[in-house]
């Protein structure tokens, strides 16, 4: 879905279109995906196939875990916003394609979680060989229902290009100025290590 943003920065779902090509997308632009529960039992069944530890599994030994309580993995989280993008969160015609990023889990998400993940496009670099191609760069992150971030894509960088029948150059958008916020969330999320690692510590600390 597309958002824009209603006077306290919050986004607000607007019309969705099928699909969008390069000539679509501008700088600044956001999308909000649809909602996902997440379940125990989601989350043991992810975890037995993928990330069998047992705080992902068993509620008892996660309660004695760093997590003081059951946390699905970080993959079943980064999956999860995958399923989101794809299903509306992030509409490119031509699919999500990526090509690298930077990943951060602020805080773990927990049974009962309602996900949504909001994306914005950071810049847009078209290709000098093949202007009607380009390389996006979006942040997209991932909010439970009280909107706390439990999962950050930072700088994913998908391959886009033009409609059928458009080849003439896409205008290149500002990009260093982007950036610079790019610099200013990674910040932020590195904060939120912090503060989750000391959590950790501390309760490390009851069990020496």
């Amino acid at each position: 879905m597309i958002a824009s943003s209603n006077n306290q920065g919050a986004p607000v779902n607007t019309e969705t279109p099928t699909a969008l090509y390069l000539e679509d997308l501008h700088v600044g632009q956001r999308f909000v995906s649809g909602v996902y529960q997440m379940t125990e039992d989601r989350i043991s069944e992810f975890a037995s196939a993928f990330d069998p530890q047992p705080f992902h599994l068993d509620a008892a030994a996660a309660a004695a875990s760093v997590f003081r309580g059951l946390a699905a993995s970080g993959w079943h989280t980064a999956a999860v916003t995958m399923r989101l993008m794809v299903t509306g969160g992030l509409p490119l015609a031509n699919g999500i394609i990526g090509l690298g990023g930077e990943l951060a889990w602020p805080k773990p998400t927990r049974p009962g979680d309602e996900l949504a993940v909001e994306s914005e496009i950071l810049a847009i670099s078209p290709s000098r060989s093949k202007p009607e191609q380009a390389i996006v760069t979006v942040r997209s992150t991932t909010l439970n229902q009280h909107r706390e971030p439990v999962y950050v894509f930072l700088q994913l960088r998908c391959w886009c290009s033009a409609g059928p029948g458009r080849s003439d150059p896409i205008r290149r958008s500002s990009i260093m100025e982007r950036k610079i916020e790019v610099r200013h969330v990674s910040v932020e999320v590195r904060a939120g290590f912090e503060r989750f690692t000391e959590d950790l510590e501390q309760s490390l600390g009851r069990f020496d």
